[in-house]
């Protein structure tokens, strides 16, 4: 068997490769018996019908394009094997899409030659990420100080992750207001409102009537018996409000840093991975229309547009997802991170407990890769 690679543009591969006749003709038997189960002669069983009444009703060539295909089977991924043998991992050549099989030789006692034609994964050239990184978060840290500075004369740094008073006060202002209209408050913190509208404005417009509650100890106890003060009640919304603020900061670094990476890594992405990328990006659009009671041919209409005009819209960003996703693969390849299989099993198994239909494969599959990247994204903002 004899194999010839060759680089294409946009991260793609082709090889040719080629089976002399002895080496095509060892699939002949396999094929005949897998043609024999599937064809119908007259006076056989299927499996029995002898290769000669095969070809008289069906051709020659029936035979050898399943020889065909089984040599394809054989030989494409043993090749893709063998030539990376003695290749640094950054040399191999990893199919990331099924190849395009094209038959370039095939007959009778003839030679077998095929070409395949397939995407690769790209090599990444990152920037200094570690730098990056920690000048991006540095960024963002002076942005937020300065915001609080103009509210807070002298603010420090440590600073910008404190909750001040008056937000805790306009939380306890709000719960006020809606136990007044008839409002009740989820464990969440949201408050679902159940008052008419004209007694809503009315307590809106006037905060120190006499309906409302009065911020006490009782006030808080109304809210379970995890409160016993008005203090505690307090204290928890303070507690709620730093994490909350942490959160938001956090999610503004990590998007900071990813942004910044996305612009400066050099990577020539396959076409192919944009496309799957467009796909997914169509399939949630599709299925949040149809949660919503629409239909998609009717959301096109009212948005006067087709689904070509969407992929357009949509291929820069689904371009920036790609990229991205393969920057946090890299630089978990560098840093050697990894997740544990037993990390995976527990969200695995939660996800799947709530949707038994899922398949457990893909699960699997989405819980490595959101783990991965969770770890990768803390890495870069620690």
């Amino acid at each position: 068997m004899k194999a010839k690679f060759e680089k294409l543009e946009n991260s793609e591969a082709k090889v040719i490769i080629s089976l002399e006749k002895d080496e095509f003709e060892k699939y002949h038997d396999k094929a005949l018996k897998s043609i024999q189960e599937a064809v119908v002669i007259d006076g056989f069983r299927k499996g029995n019908a002898p290769e000669n009444l095969i070809v008289e009703k069906y051709g020659e060539m029936m035979i050898l394009e399943e020889m065909g295909h089984l040599a394809i089977n054989g030989s494409f991924y043993e090749t893709i094997i063998n030539e990376n043998k003695d290749k640094k991992d950054d040399d191999k050549i990893v199919p990331i899409s099924e190849p395009k099989i094209s038959i370039t030789k095939i007959g009778k006692g003839s030679d077998f030659e095929y070409s395949a034609s397939f995407a690769t994964l790209p090599k990444i050239d990152l920037p200094e990420y570690k730098k990056l990184s920690k000048e991006e978060k540095a960024k963002v840290e002076a942005d937020l100080l300065e915001e609080l500075k103009a509210k807070v004369e002298g603010a420090k740094l440590p600073q910008i992750f404190d909750v001040q008073d008056e937000e805790v006060l306009d939380i306890l202002e709000n719960l006020r207001k809606a136990r007044n209209v008839g409002a009740h408050v989820h464990e969440d913190g949201t408050v679902h409102e159940h008052a008419h509208e004209e007694n809503k404005v009315q307590a809106e417009n006037n905060p120190d009537s006499p309906s409302l509650p009065e911020l006490n100890d009782e006030f808080a106890q109304s809210f379970g018996d995890n409160f016993k003060t008005l203090q505690d009640l307090k204290d928890k919304i303070k507690d709620n409000l730093t994490l909350e603020k942490k959160a938001k900061i956090l999610d503004k670094e990590r998007n900071h840093i990813l942004e910044r990476l996305v612009k400066e890594t050099k990577a020539s992405l396959p076409e192919i991975l944009i496309t799957e990328e467009l796909g997914r990006m169509k399939s949630q659009m599709m299925a949040d229309v149809e949660k919503f009671g629409g239909k998609w041919e009717e959301y096109l209409i009212q948005i006067k547009k087709t689904e070509e005009d969407l992929v357009k819209d949509w291929r820069e960003t689904a371009e920036k997802r790609v990229l991205s996703q393969l920057i946090l693969n890299e630089v978990a390849k560098q840093e050697k991170i990894e997740v544990k299989k037993e990390e995976i099993d527990v969200e695995s198994i939660r996800i799947l407990t709530e949707m038994p239909e899922a398949n457990e494969n893909h699960v699997n599959s989405y819980v490595h890769q959101m783990l991965l990247n969770e770890k990768v994204m803390k890495f870069l903002t620690e």
